[in-house]
């Protein structure tokens, strides 16, 4: 079944990206996540039974990492976190924090840091719409009712 997910509130779109640096270099093999909230989200996922309601959206996100992801959009970017561990140094810090200021996601990648895994949850009530119409659940629904 494929499924189209909106949020219907703002400030509900969380993702989390793990990051990882190069095998050599400044902060050798260390690990990293940026975390980052968008105003709106809307997603198209593929899920083998009828997406359920939660009890409470807001504390019992939907996670749309647990589905196949066929396409994504998320508008107005309102804020963004680089969590490091306490292995990392300051200057390691700033190495990181310098390349993001300058080009953002393309600054990381063109130096080799790897993106390793992103978990992205959409918190609050959704608009959820089958949109895979060879399915006998009904065509369009809310999350929660």
């Amino acid at each position: 079944m494929i499924y189209e997910i909106e949020t219907k509130e703002k400030k509900n779109v969380y993702t989390t990206s793990y990051y990882t640096m190069p095998n050599e270099g400044i902060a050798a093999n260390k690990q990293f996540r940026i975390e980052e909230m968008f105003r709106w989200g809307k997603a198209t996922i593929e899920a083998d039974e009828p997406i359920t309601e939660s009890e409470d959206p807001y504390k019992i996100p939907f996670n749309l990492t647990c589905y196949d992801i066929q396409d994504q959009e998320f508008d107005d970017g309102c804020s963004l976190y680089i969590y490091f561990d306490e292995t990392w140094t300051e200057e390691e810090k700033q190495y990181v924090q310098d390349l993001w200021d300058q080009e953002c996601y393309s600054g990381l990648e063109e130096n080799g840091i790897e993106l390793e895994e992103v978990d992205t949850e959409f918190y609050g009530p959704l608009e959820i719409t089958l949109i895979d119409e060879s399915q006998t659940v009904p065509s369009k629904g809310s999350w929660p009712n």
